[in-house]
C-alpha cells in the first residue's frame, strides 16, 4: 500500500517541519511520498524544500487559487493508494503505517483519526476527537477534521474535490457531501489516536475578523443547501468548548 501525503504550500517556511515529521514515520521503503503543490514560492525556499525531499516524492509548482485548489491540484498528483493532507503549519505526530495497512487490507477506504490543534510551541490547547460519518450528529453541529483524514482518491474523484468557490470552508462542505451525497461508496474506520497537530491560527480562525466571516459564509452555505444544519450553530460553542477541556485534562 502506498501512502500520498500532500501538502499545499506558499512562501511558509514552516513546511520543513511539516516534510521533517513525515520522515520520522516507519514504513517500507517506497510506500510513502510526499507531494508539495507549490503555488509559486521564491527560489531559496524551493531549493531548501527539495533537499527535503527524495526519489519518491514531487515538488510541483504552479499557480492556484488558495488553498483548496492546491489541494485538488495535489491530490491529482499523488499516486497513492490512500492520501493524507496536512497544511504547511501542521505536523505527523505519529502514525502506525502497518495498523493503517491492515485497515486498508480490510477494505476501509476512509480512516480518521483524532488531531490536536496546538499553539506556536505545539502546546495542545483542543483534542479533536475523529467520530463517525452521521447525519444527526452533523445537525446538532459536529464537524470532522480534514486534516485528520486518510481516504482513497475515488472518494475525491466521485464528489468531485473541494470547491474552491467556498474559500474558507470547503472542508465543511466536502464532509457534507460524504454523509448525505453519497456515503455508500464509503467505508469507515476510526483510529483512535492522535495523528496530526495543527497550530492555530489558519485561514478561518487567525483572528476574530476571520472567524466571523468564515461563520457568516459557514450559515451562507447552510441556507443554500439544507437550513436544518443553522441548529447545529447554536451546539457548535460547545463542542469546542468541551474539546479545549478535554485537551487540558487528559493523559498523554
Amino acid at each position: 500500500m502506498k501512502l500520498s501525503f500532500v501538502i499545499p504550500s506558499f512562501q511558509d517556511d514552516r513546511i520543513f517541519e511539516t516534510i521533517k515529521s513525515i520522515k520520522t514515520i516507519d514504513a517500507p521503503t517506497d510506500s510513502i511520498e510526499i507531494i508539495v503543490q507549490d503555488g509559486g514560492s521564491n527560489e531559496g525556499l524551493l531549493s531548501k524544500i527539495k533537499g527535503l525531499l527524495t526519489a519518491n516524492d514531487r515538488l510541483i509548482v504552479e499557480k492556484d487559487f488558495g488553498i483548496f485548489d492546491g489541494i485538488n491540484r495535489g491530490l491529482k498528483n499523488a499516486s497513492g493508494d490512500l492520501i493524507a493532507t496536512l497544511g504547511t503549519d501542521d505536523r505527523v505526530v505519529f502514525l502506525d503505517y502497518y495498523l493503517l495497512l491492515s485497515k486498508f487490507n480490510q477494505g476501509f477506504n476512509f480512516i480518521q483519526f483524532d488531531i490536536e490543534y496546538t499553539d506556536a510551541e505545539w502546546k495542545p490547547l483542543r483534542f479533536w476527537k475523529a467520530r463517525k460519518l452521521s447525519i444527526m450528529e452533523y445537525v446538532l453541529g459536529v464537524q470532522h477534521a480534514h486534516f485528520g483524514l486518510i481516504c482513497a482518491p475515488e472518494i475525491y474523484e466521485d464528489l468531485g474535490y473541494f470547491n474552491i468557490k467556498n474559500k474558507v470552508n470547503a472542508d465543511y462542505e466536502f464532509f457534507y457531501k460524504c454523509i448525505f451525497h453519497n456515503k455508500s461508496l464509503i467505508k469507515q474506520a476510526i483510529i483512535s489516536q492522535v495523528f496530526v497537530q495543527m497550530k492555530l491560527g489558519g485561514n478561518s480562525s487567525s483572528n476574530l475578523k476571520a472567524i466571523i466571516y468564515a461563520n457568516f459564509n459557514l450559515i451562507k452555505f447552510m441556507i443554500k443547501t439544507n437550513p436544518i444544519l443553522i441548529f447545529g450553530m447554536i451546539l457548535k460553542p460547545f463542542y469546542k468548548i468541551n474539546e479545549v477541556l478535554i485537551s487540558r485534562y487528559r493523559i498523554r
